[in-house]
């Protein structure tokens, strides 16, 4: 085995090497006095090296086992997989096989949302690679086609899952080794940093107006976005999360406090991300904010068990969906027209909230209460980019 620039052999000599060419690698095959170029359509990084390691270790041993396919198509990403000695791999050996049971063995032992949203991630991955792909022994091939039609954070985060899965079936005796803890090592994600920032005052001020006025809502649009304003205002002055908000109903309004202990997560309603119920004091400005949505809702919509913040068919908001269709056009203008610097989701209306009443001196521990993180989450993730925070003369 050879890796590098590929070097000339001599005729008739067998010999697989690994070239960049244009940035990307390709293997130089020669075999019985023939050149054959396999181009692997991948750039050249240190992750990738191992696929192309991997598809050279499996052209040497077809070669020394007199298998070796002329026409390179065996070797190509969507090719059948087959075993050394020409044989098809067993199905019920394979990854999505292996899944499936593992599935079935964690349904009674997580959350209805984590098999919803966490475990799509894995099953969308799998119908988008060649089942041939789908081995334990053939995880970099897996990982090379993975990298091809994902991000590094979705890659990253699909190779976890599957990790988690073959873990259990080598527990299972399913399969020898867990081969994908190296390949998770070396995939560097690129964070996008906006976990916690937050919009300045004035920025929050021209959202909400934006919001008021329709400033953005298509003429042709359903229904207003000033429909929405209640919602965005209560994520401005409240910091509580997204999910939290959709799921408030009218017997949590407490008279001067709201009782915060549910969630709609993909639409199921269940505990807060803490599991801990909370409250929160009611001011002015919240007052004048439930005042105004109670204001608009007929009488028979303001009952305890009604929601608070109904969308404009009366259900639960679907936050994707108003994140992406009148959360996304209102930011995107406001950026255009210079008046916010830099589109951020609706999630970081909580990070506002946090960041503006440290700025105001409020008191950690009673903020971490309020939005329902320990003081130590504020401390490390908020307080550090407040610059007015200092050493006091004591």
């Amino acid at each position: 085995m050879s890796s590098g620039n590929a070097m000339p052999e001599k005729a008739g000599k067998n010999c697989v090497s690994i070239q960049v060419s244009k940035g990307r690698l390709q293997l130089v095959i020669s075999h019985a006095g023939q050149r054959h170029y396999l181009s692997l359509g991948l750039e050249d990084t240190p992750l990738n090296r191992k696929a192309a390691e991997a598809k050279l270790g499996q052209i040497e041993s077809d070669i020394l086992c007199g298998n070796f396919d002329e026409s390179l198509a065996k070797y190509s990403a969507q090719s059948t997989l087959t075993s050394v000695d020409g044989g098809i791999k067993d199905p019920k050996n394979s990854l999505k096989d292996i899944w499936q049971k593992y599935k079935t063995f964690k349904a009674g032992q997580i959350a209805e949302t984590t098999i919803k949203y966490y475990y799509r991630v894995a099953d969308s991955a799998f119908e988008k690679v060649s089942p041939s792909l789908l081995y334990a022994d053939r995880a970099a091939d897996l990982v090379a086609a993975l990298q091809e039609i994902y991000a590094p954070e979705t890659v990253k985060r699909t190779l976890k899952i599957l990790s988690a899965c073959c873990n259990w079936a080598v527990q299972q005796k399913l399969i020898k080794k867990n081969p994908f803890p190296e390949f998770i090592r070396e995939i560097k994600s690129g964070s996008r940093n906006v976990s916690c920032k937050s919009f300045t005052k004035e920025e929050r001020d021209a959202i909400i107006q934006a919001f008021e006025s329709d400033r953005f809502c298509p003429k042709a649009s359903g229904f207003k976005h000033s429909y929405y304003t209640g919602y965005v205002k209560f994520l401005f002055y409240t910091g509580c999360r997204p999910e939290e908000v959709v799921a408030l109903k009218w017997k949590h309004i407490q008279g001067n406090r709201i009782l915060i202990e549910e969630a709609v997560y993909m639409g199921i309603r269940k505990d807060t991300k803490t599991h801990e119920t909370r409250f929160l004091p009611v001011n002015s400005q919240l007052s004048q904010i439930l005042n105004e949505c109670a204001a608009r809702l007929p009488d028979q919509m303001k009952q305890p068990e009604c929601l608070v913040f109904p969308s404009p068919k009366g259900k639960v908001i679907n936050t994707n969906n108003f994140l992406k269709q009148v959360w996304g056009a209102v930011i995107k203008g406001l950026v255009e027209a210079g008046e916010v610097s830099e589109y951020l989701p609706q999630y970081n209306a909580r990070h506002t909230f946090i960041t503006l009443c440290l700025q105001s001196h409020v008191d950690i521990v009673t903020l971490a209460q309020w939005v329902g993180n320990s003081p130590e989450v504020i401390l490390q993730n908020y307080a550090g980019a407040n610059s007015y925070i200092q050493v006091p003369e004591l």
